[in-house]
């Protein structure tokens, strides 16, 4: 063996770089990262919408299919010259650097389109075919011309090699080069490395004079019309099953763009393995979609076991790069035999040259119609079972027909093995649990339970959330879920995408669902025209209805979010609103609904999810903000919300300074703890314009956020910064803008959420420095000056400061907010000088104050009856609206009191307004004798509540608050030991009651009886033993005040 010398390194490392499979190896490898960087680039401009993936995978197939035809043809003919064998490697180069430029070019197209006319599928899916086949046709022709190049060159046969580089390209790109470089820059690398396979092939094709470009001459035979008709029908069915698949691997994890890209590399390296251990083409096609059908429903009956295993992983794993490994395996275990069965399918017993274009082009249609069709409209099980019987029935018809019978022994058990499986199909779907995986796999409480060990029998019942179903949507996979009696939550993919509440009179909506539409309808001055993307759970849409507007056009790309609205939310006055005369629905995703040809909106509504979704991710790139600038008027604001809970403080940076770059005047503002509204405008009036507070005490916004528990002075108090902060913020930490063409931001969010960290202290940290408490106000006191109005907010101000005193701290003791009302109007009531007559001026009580008193009087006169009328009680009762801090809430209090002991008894009435009483309290109030006595009336008069389906869902709904309230209440310690044992004695008493309750309703119903035996025995769990264990810690306490020991405090008399 010769000593290694120095000298040489430079020369065998050359001579390993030129070798064929290196050679192949690496160009592949560029090639997968171009591809994959151009698609990205394509889905972040238009979205993924179904008429776009449509239109992108047959423009994708069509080409590959052709190129595929032209490349064979060239190959089977005499040898190339070294110019035509580089330049497809060039040509790849070129198109992968030059992508964003000629994809923005293309992108004007749509202009010319009427947001109507790109609503028809039909014509979408036309127009992004046309679209991609323009701008795809360059990389793909050639990408699959660089792997018969290379064979031209070296004479080796190198395609098995090229595919297993091209599979490790496409993962690499979007884990590795893009959320580090982008999109673009890492085109350009891959563009650095396939001008230097060019030159080696340049080097090769003028020196190995001994390179054979022959190919197969199979490729030149005819298949026969029955095999290739046996062919094409078992290739729809290899495409169905992929798409079938591509939705199950949904339902364990997010939807990324990543995992799209492991999942096409799983598939070509499926291909690249079957071309390298082919061993003929005797029986492939029949074999390879006999075993496509067979893994299809191994797939299936697995179901289960990837559901346990993706749950240990994210419960367990807390290393980005690890759990992406894992989670990469799975996909590869699930997807790598489907593309080498498919490549099996393809090879059939006299493969000829339309056998392997006819495959391609089958199974691309295949997908299509499962996608576009088949899982939304029979259902996922159902079109897994049509895919698996038909591919099974297929190839074993073509096995008879061609008599390729299995000789061997064991080929004869294998196919007796898959005919088991297939025929046991019908009950492996019966595993298909998407309501499982989206209540165990996305929810930090059930990876926190898994972790203390609580048994996977009970994860699902860490709350009162009860399925109402399940539907397979254009876009997701939906799951809807009815929790507290009257709250729904949707959940797409697994992942929260709406909360609606069906009656706001006992439980309130959740806030950033409402205020989206109410901030940027308030401070606009007059809006005629909004624009909503996305129509969420329907609480925007009906918000904005609220205000005088003349036309709402909300864009929603998915029937299924539709349905859910108008259907199973059961709330008549959301389900109205589609049918309003000044509601104009459109099918269209947010991207396009924003690049169609339209006139101009004075309030533009984005309402995307997770921006790590690619289904998402294109709401959150420059690219789509300055779309949004251009649609709005003179005078129009563009309003989104932005999710962040599980982005950290970098993520956070990136989004909001893309979101600065396309905007004159921005505004962000907090909604809650993980939620922020960013606000922009370009008009020169900015966001803080004319008489604001005249336009936010407006019946209309009074009444939207009063459906919150809100007054109208809340949104003018949130935190917030504007221009300033955001531009300070961004000269700190320098963030990256996210455009289409870098993906900055839908390239690095996947793995940022698989980060374990405490984020939300990161973006207060981030935030802190810039962020302004009563933002709002500020600005309008520091453009318009202190005002009278401005003083009038800030008493409104510290009468909302004295209600948030007062639920804080009274809790079971509610009626003592009646001295701070009294204090009130005797001490700081206000007078105002209004003309009587003539010129005569008086000065009279403020209005607000003199509602209030009239209130105090008609409270005494109901209260002093023994049998109070429901009259009197209604007089009470009307003046919860317009909302009143020092009133509204507590008034709810006083009527359920009344009703209790009316003359003329009214349950129903008594329920709403003590299950108001519950739920819109704040979140320190730890009272609990108002759950209490809300359970004893459902358990006690079926009148309250005459459905038994809401009535077992409030009984659920008010034991997890119950057990909330007493979590808060344990860490507080006791001021009257003996009034904390009373409450226990009742809590435990109220909860048997309840239990027996539901146990009757239950069987009723004809529901599960081991799901409610698992939910008893978790609040048995968490809230009786604790309380018998609470109750043991306070009976010293009581014993050692014995001596003190008087009655617990009573409601004093009316």
């Amino acid at each position: 063996m010769a000593a290694f010398h120095p000298r040489n390194l430079g020369r065998q490392l050359a001579r390993a770089a030129a070798s064929s499979t290196t050679l192949a190896l690496t160009t592949a490898l560029a090639a997968g990262v171009v591809l994959s960087s151009c698609v990205a680039q394509f889905t972040l401009t238009f979205g993924t919408s179904l008429p776009v993936r449509s239109g992108l995978l047959a423009a994708l197939c069509v080409l590959a299919a052709g190129c595929l035809r032209i490349c064979v043809r060239r190959a089977t003919q005499a040898k190339s010259k070294p110019l035509f064998a580089i330049a497809p490697l060039v040509g790849l180069a070129l198109a992968g650097a030059g992508f964003p430029f000629v994809l923005s070019s293309t992108t004007a197209v749509l202009g010319q389109f009427t947001p109507e006319t790109l609503a028809i599928h039909s014509v979408l899916a036309g127009m992004m075919f046309a679209l991609s086949g323009t701008v795809f046709a360059v990389p793909v022709y050639c990408a699959i011309a660089g792997a018969f190049s290379l064979r031209t060159a070296t004479g080796a046969n190198t395609q098995a090699i090229y595919c297993l580089g091209f599979a490790l390209g496409l993962p690499l790109n979007t884990l590795l080069i893009a959320p580090a470089a982008g999109l673009w820059i890492a085109a350009l690398c891959a563009a650095g490395v396939l001008a230097t396979s060019a030159l080696f092939v340049f080097r090769q094709s003028q020196h190995d004079e001994s390179a054979d470009a022959s190919i197969d001459n199979a490729a030149d035979s005819v298949t026969p019309p029955v095999e290739l008709a046996f062919t094409a029908v078992g290739a729809m069915c290899v495409g169905g099953g992929v798409c079938v698949l591509f939705r199950v691997a949904a339902q364990f994890m997010t939807a990324t763009i990543w995992t799209s890209s492991v999942q096409s590399a799983a598939l070509i390296l499926g291909f690249a393995l079957a071309l390298r251990f082919r061993r003929g083409r005797e029986s492939g096609g029949a074999g390879g979609a006999f075993a496509t059908a067979v893994w299809t429903g191994v797939c299936l009956a697995g179901y289960q076991s990837f559901l346990l295993t993706s749950l240990w992983l994210n419960a367990t794993v807390s290393q980005p790069v690890l759990l992406v490994s894992a989670r990469a395996l799975l996909l590869l275990a699930m997807f790598v035999p489907i593309g080498f069965s498919a490549a099996r399918a393809a090879c059939t017993a006299s493969a000829g040259q339309w056998n392997g274009i006819v495959s391609l082009l089958c199974a691309g249609l295949g997908y299509i119609v499962a996608d576009a069709l088949a899982i939304s409209r029979l259902g996922l099980p159902e079109t897994a079972l049509a895919c698996v019987f038909v591919g099974g029935a297929v190839a074993v018809c073509q096995t008879a027909a061609t008599r390729s019978l299995p000789r061997t022994r064991t080929a004869r058990a294998g196919w007796l093995l898959g005919a088991a499986v297939i025929l046991a199909t019908p009950w492996s779907v019966q595993s298909y649990a998407p309501l499982t995986s989206s209540k165990w796999l996305f929810d930090t409480n059930v990876f926190v339970a898994y972790r203390n060990g609580t048994p996977t029998t009970s994860l699902s019942f860490l709350d009162d959330a009860r399925p109402l179903g399940t539907l397979e949507g254009e876009r997701a996979t939906y799951t809807v879920w009815r929790q507290r009696g009257s709250q729904v939550v949707v959940r797409e993919g697994g992942i929260p995408a709406s909360v609606a509440s069906s009656d706001t009179r006992v439980l309130p909506h959740y806030a950033p669902e409402l205020v989206q539409a109410v901030v940027p309808l308030a401070l606009h001055e007059s809006p005629q025209r909004v624009l909503l993307l996305g129509l969420g759970g329907g609480v925007t849409l009906d918000a904005s209805l609220m205000f005088p507007v003349r036309e709402v056009v909300c864009a929603e790309p998915d029937d299924a979010v539709v349905k859910i609205v108008a259907e199973i939310v059961e709330s008549p006055r959301l389900s109205s609103a589609l049918h309003e005369d000044r509601v104009r629905l459109i099918d269209l995703d947010a991207p396009l609904a924003l690049a169609a040809a339209s006139r101009r909106f004075d309030v533009i509504v984005s309402n995307p999810l997770d921006g790590s979704l690619a289904s998402h991710a294109a709401c959150f790139t420059e690219d789509f903000y300055d779309r949004a600038a251009d649609r709005l008027a003179d005078a129009g604001i563009f309003c989104q919300r932005f999710r962040h809970f599980d982005l950290g403080a970098e993520a956070v940076a990136t989004t909001l300074a893309t979101f600065r770059g396309a905007f004159e005047h921005v505004a962000v503002l907090e909604i809650t703890g993980g939620e922020r509204l960013l606000l922009g405008t370009n008009s020169s009036a900015t966001l803080v314009r004319g008489d604001v507070f005249e336009r936010f005490h407006r019946p209309q916004v009074r009444q939207t956020l009063a459906g919150l528990g809100w007054d109208w002075s809340v949104l003018l108090n949130i935190s917030g910064l504007g221009n300033e902060g955001l531009d300070a913020l961004s000269s700190e930490e320098n963030p990256r803008p996210s455009r289409a063409g870098n993906g900055i931001s839908a390239m690095r969010t996947p793995l940022e959420i698989l980060r374990w960290a405490d984020k939300m202290s990161e973006v207060r940290t981030l935030l802190a420095a810039h962020q302004q408490l009563g933002f709002l106000v500020k600005q309008i006191a520091s453009s318009q000056g202190e005002s009278e109005a401005y003083r009038e907010f800030a008493h409104r101000n510290q009468e909302l400061a004295t209600q948030h005193r007062l639920m804080g701290t009274l809790h079971d003791e509610w009626w003592r907010y009646r001295s701070a009302v009294k204090s009130h109007l005797s001490k700081q009531s206000r007078s105002v000088i209004e003309q009587v007559s003539g010129s005569t001026l008086d000065r009279t009580l403020h209005p607000e104050d003199r509602r209030r008193l009239l209130y105090v009087q008609a409270l005494g006169q109901a209260g002093r009856r023994k049998r109070p009328t429901n009259a009197s009680i209604e007089g009470v009762a009307r003046f919860t609206q317009p909302y009143d801090p020092l009133l509204s809430y507590f008034i709810h209090h006083e009527v359920a009191e009344l009703y209790s002991r009316a003359a003329d008894p009214n349950p129903a009435a008594e329920l709403r307004h003590r299950l108001h009483t519950v739920y819109f309290g704040g979140p320190a109030d730890h009272g609990v004798r108002n759950i209490v006595a809300t359970i004893e009336l459902l358990t006690r008069d079926a009148a309250a509540e005459p459905d038994p389906v809401r009535r077992r869902d409030q009984l659920c709904g008010l034991l997890q608050v119950l057990k909330y309230r007493w979590n808060l209440r344990r860490s507080v310690t006791p001021e009257s030991p003996r009034g904390v044992l009373d409450d226990i004695q009742k809590s435990v008493a109220a909860v048997e009651s309840a239990f027996e309750a539901v146990d009757v309703l239950t069987d009723e119903l004809g529901l599960s009886q081991s799901d409610w035996l698992s939910q008893r025995q978790f609040v048995q769990r968490q809230l009786l033993r604790p309380l018998r264990t609470y109750r043991a810690r306070v009976l010293p306490h009581e014993h050692r005040s014995s001596s003190k020991r008087g009655k617990p405090e009573q409601s004093p008399s009316l």
